[in-house]
């Protein structure tokens, strides 16, 4: 009794700790002052009052003139190339591991936060029980003022999601969501620009031109960098109707996916359980030559209690096979050649008889092709093959697939023997 009574009163003085120490802290944050943590860039720590930042002059001095650049370039991107041409470069925060601080070109992320970052206009944020966030006024100097803080967030607000129309249709490009760089994997949506000669519309790489925006000469190791729209939309277009019109090619597909899905079926978990039922027929077998070679003075039980084992183990081990191939056999098996017949007939003519072409091409191309890679001198496609991907016309079951067949330009990856298909 006496020690679940001292242990009682442990565990409520930790709790009353807990609690002190959290309301220091919500006191100290109320009061302005600075908690501990990753400081901003541009303050340090006040040498003698605790919880006090002051501006670092130099760093200072680099914030007002990123302000004050963004709201004379009128964008993110601009404003960063100005900067980098300049030779100014951005210092990151040491983390709260003990990363040390780095120190790299202004980019769109750091300069999006730098322009919306409270602490340079004197105020601290403190997050309420709702989740929300509610500023008050610090303790240390500001660096900016509050005019110039709120003129930037009032641009950044009118440049978000620029010169874009409300449509149904967000994304008008027929290939959106499906182009990859076969090169480094990267995503490649579509995008256009305006130059002397009009509108040019493309396929371009996406996190690494925006990582780029800001430099002055940029780096891309992948070839292409981008393709234009002009270019890859009607070759891809003119492969699905092949696909659609031409009978013995989409025998020719479902044929090669059944290859696949052979191979696929005795090179994964099927032939590993295979192994392991082949190792314990072994132990069994070794388990009986000892058996003859025992002396007729000991009893064999312990031996048959070890083949019993084995025996038991090679069951569950069949059992888990049998199972197996059944799941294989049910989820992953490709579709008919007369069941993907029907289906393509059937795009086919929703496309002849539908008037809105456009996106009538985006819906069937989204339901036949998985993804398109776009290669230094070819393109890949990968059509999807498997039987649960070509329902009724007016559903469509999601996931990824189980089977898929890869229809290039050049080849037809399949992840086994390379299958010539046309010319480069």
């Amino acid at each position: 009794m006496v020690l679940y009574t001292v242990a009682n009163i442990a565990q409520f003085e930790r709790r009353q700790v807990s609690e002190r120490v959290t309301a220091n802290l919500r006191a100290r944050a109320e009061r302005g002052l600075h908690n501990g943590g990753s400081i901003a860039f541009g303050y340090r720590l006040h040498p003698e009052k605790s919880g006090h930042l002051v501006p670092h002059p130099e760093e200072a001095d680099l914030i007002r003139e990123v302000f004050d650049t963004f709201l004379r370039e009128g964008n993110l991107a601009r404003a960063g190339r100005v900067l980098n041409e300049r030779g100014r470069r951005y210092i990151s925060s040491p983390g709260a591991k003990g990363n040390r601080a780095t120190v790299g070109t202004f980019t769109v992320q750091p300069m999006y936060y730098l322009l919306n970052n409270r602490v340079y206009i004197g105020q601290r944020p403190i997050k309420q029980k709702d989740g929300t966030t509610k500023y008050i006024k610090a303790v240390w100097e500001s660096i900016v003022s509050p005019e110039t803080f709120h003129a930037a967030q009032d641009l950044m607000k009118k440049n978000y999601r620029k010169h874009k129309r409300n449509l149904p249709n967000r994304f008008p490009f027929l290939l959106s969501g499906l182009c990859l760089c076969g090169t480094c994997g990267d995503h490649m949506p579509g995008k256009s620009a305006h130059g002397n000669g009009g509108r040019y519309e493309y396929y371009e790489h996406g996190w690494s031109t925006t990582r780029q925006a800001c430099l002055t000469k940029k780096v891309f190791t992948c070839n292409p960098q981008r393709i234009s729209v002009n270019k890859l939309e009607p070759a891809v277009w003119n492969d699905v109707l092949q696909v659609l019109s031409t009978p013995a090619l989409a025998h020719e597909i479902i044929k090669e996916a059944q290859k696949i899905h052979k191979t696929r079926i005795e090179e994964s978990g099927a032939k590993r359980l295979e192994e392991k039922i082949a190792g314990i027929d072994k132990q069994i077998h070794a388990v009986a030559e000892h058996l003859t070679k025992l002396p007729a003075d000991l009893s064999p039980e312990p031996i048959f209690k070890q083949m019993r084992r084995l025996e038991e183990v090679k069951q569950v081990v069949q059992q888990e096979l049998d199972a197996f191939s059944q799941s294989q056999r049910t989820l992953e098996i490709p579709a008919s050649v007369p069941n993907y017949q029907s289906y393509l007939q059937g795009l086919k003519e929703i496309h002849l008889n539908d008037t809105d072409k456009r996106d009538t091409q985006t819906k069937i191309i989204q339901r036949l092709i998985h993804k398109i890679e776009i290669l230094p001198t070819s393109t890949r496609l990968h059509y999807y093959a498997s039987e649960r991907y070509f329902p009724a016309l007016e559903k469509r079951v999601g996931g990824s697939p189980d089977i898929f067949l890869n229809r290039g330009s050049k080849t037809v990856d399949t992840n086994g023997p390379t299958w010539n298909r046309t010319k480069n």
